[in-house]
């Protein structure tokens, strides 16, 4: 997969845990599982930022 869509699974995975759960706790989890070693993380925040303003 392209990293940019990983990146997208990434922030909508972390935000999903957040909402259902109403803890960050998992977050780290999720990434080590899934995408730590595939995903910059400090572009998530500009994906973040991107995603609230559409």
């Amino acid at each position: 997969m392209k990293k940019e869509i990983l990146s997208l699974l990434a922030f909508w995975g972390a935000w999903t845990l957040n909402f259902n759960l109403k803890t960050d706790k998992y977050r780290n989890r999720l990434f080590d599982a899934y995408v730590r070693d595939k995903v910059d993380e400090s572009k998530l925040e500009i994906l973040a930022a991107a995603e609230v303003f559409g």
